[in-house]
């Protein structure tokens, strides 16, 4: 399983990483657009992890605009923002680009992981 995560908090990174590591997952994480909208580019994954405010001008609306703008990878897609405008509009955008796409919070994703499909 290869997990890519966009979040600019260091604590939720750890997290998410000790729990991927765990179960033997390939994780990879960014805290800037520009970097995630490479990292796409390049590599396909099978989750991908959103937030939407990441501490600078660029936002998880402009990585969904990267992922959007590609044609391949369909990865499934976990926004975890606590952002309750803007969370929704990401989600909104990515399915209407055919991309499976789920609005959770943080707390969710992370003791949830054991139980979460993460199958494309």
């Amino acid at each position: 399983m290869r997990i890519l995560m966009l979040e600019d908090n260091d604590s939720r990174i750890t997290m998410i990483e000790e729990r991927c590591n765990a179960r033997g997952w390939e994780f990879t994480y960014t805290k800037k657009v520009e970097e995630f909208a490479e990292l796409i580019h390049v590599s396909s994954y099978d989750v991908v992890l959103l937030d939407h405010d990441l501490g600078y001008e660029k936002t998880g609306i402009d990585a969904v605009g990267c992922m959007c703008a590609e044609q391949g990878n369909r990865a499934r897609v976990y926004v975890h923002s606590a952002n309750c405008v803007r969370a929704p509009e990401m989600v909104r955008c990515l399915r209407e680009n055919f991309f499976k796409a789920h609005q959770i919070d943080f707390l969710s994703l992370w003791t949830g992981m054991k139980d979460l499909e993460w199958t494309p």
